[in-house]
């Protein structure tokens, strides 16, 4: 008999069969998803090399530095006047926004309220302040002690083996301190890193006594002011460093008197007793302004670009003329027979303090924005913007500019 032949069997209606079919990727498919990986891997690769350059400013003080300048709230104070009782202001200052002062015995720092957001004390019997947009350095010109302040506490102190002539802080923080030397020279000059440890850079001057010091404000150099003497004329020489090279550019002024010297929107400006000088930053292009024979005054050096000075046909300095130059040394403006000047503040405008009153101008067209009489105490003036601080013997006040008469 034939063999049957096995019947399939077939599948109840309940029973299902699932077929996955595995779809080849495309090449577009591909192509977006290499182009993905690709972006992640530069991303991760860009985020660990900004990383690595920036590590300084990645340690807990920065952030915490940078958090309480842009976001932290100090809270509103009594406003100004506000007194300052039982000390005399050496200085005053613009620390990111808020008033600085030092005085013979504390450095305390105020928001716009007026309220206090460091009062500290030092034992410097010569202090000085150099600031920065977060940090204070305070030194004793004269003794050894310096330190370093932020709005949180003191971040370190040092006392250096040799007198301390002269200090600054750059913008990003780095501190250029100049002393005396024990290996035969005038003086020295060490730098420290944002968080206190000596670079390898030392530098010492032969030629002459430095008398004034500026930190370039990203931490790549400096310029350094000395004088010297040669066959009985006082002569200045402008030294500038490169941190990073260790090249060293001398301007030298014969017959020049050099008082100060700051970084001045990418230029160095350093002011004299009978003459100005501007240089690049490395040192080259030497513009310089001469008096033409008057006294110096007063001054103002501007971080934004430009130099306020007072000069004076007599010599006990009455009725000077206001001479707004820019970074390049050239006349912007000028007012004539102002008075006596006290003091002036540079910032965008120029704030002028004589005996009778305060002032503030326009440097580029010479327009007086607002001027107000005061009382015959005022001692010291700092403009930060729009706003003005007017230092008396025992007060600071706090002036609007938009709100000062014509």
């Amino acid at each position: 008999m034939p063999k049957s032949t096995p019947k399939a069997k077939r599948t109840s209606d309940g029973d299902h069969k699932t077929v996955a079919f595995k779809r080849k990727p495309t090449p577009m498919k591909r192509m977006v998803k290499a182009t993905i990986w690709t972006v992640v891997i530069l991303l991760l690769a860009t985020g660990a090399v900004w990383a690595y350059s920036n590590r300084d400013n990645l340690t807990p003080d920065r952030i915490s530095e940078w958090f309480d300048s842009h976001f932290a709230s100090y809270g509103e104070g009594e406003g100004f006047p506000t007194e300052v009782a039982g000390s005399t202001v050496k200085q005053l200052a613009s620390m990111g926004g808020d008033v600085a002062f030092l005085t013979d015995s504390s450095f305390e720092l105020l928001n716009q309220t007026a309220n206090p957001i460091i009062n500290r004390q030092h034992d410097c019997t010569t202090p000085a302040l150099r600031v920065s947009s977060t940090r204070a350095l305070i030194y004793d010109r004269g003794g050894s002690n310096w330190r370093v302040e932020n709005r949180r506490r003191t971040l370190y102190e040092k006392e250096e083996e040799y007198k301390i002539i002269v200090a600054d802080i750059s913008e990003n923080d780095q501190v250029v301190m100049v002393t005396q030397s024990g290996s035969g020279y005038l003086s020295e000059m060490r730098v420290y890193d944002q968080n206190f440890e000596e670079k390898q850079f030392n530098w010492s001057s032969a030629e002459g006594q430095v008398v004034d010091v500026a930190a370039r404000p990203d931490g790549k150099g400096a310029a350094a002011v000395s004088l010297t003497v040669e066959g009985g004329q006082m002569n200045s020489l402008v030294n500038v460093l490169d941190f990073q090279t260790g090249k060293t550019t001398p301007q030298d002024l014969e017959g020049v008197l050099l008082l100060a010297v700051e970084y001045s929107d990418g230029r160095i400006l350093a002011v004299g007793d009978t003459q100005c000088i501007s240089l690049a930053q490395d040192g080259s292009d030497p513009k310089t302004y001469s008096y033409d024979g008057k006294y110096l005054a007063g001054y103002s050096i501007s971080p934004k670009g430009g130099v306020a000075l007072a000069l004076s046909d007599h010599e006990d300095l009455r009725d000077s003329t206001l001479v707004l130059l820019d970074n390049y040394l050239q006349e912007e403006s000028h007012h004539n027979n102002v008075g006596r000047v006290r003091a002036l503040s540079y910032d965008e405008n120029v704030a002028m303090l004589t005996s009778s009153s305060v002032t503030v101008i326009r440097p580029h067209d010479g327009q007086t924005l607002g001027t107000q009489s005061i009382s015959s105490g005022a001692q010291d003036i700092l403009l930060q913007g729009n706003t003005l601080y007017l230092q008396d013997t025992d007060h600071l006040n706090q002036i609007d500019v938009n709100q000062m008469g014509k």
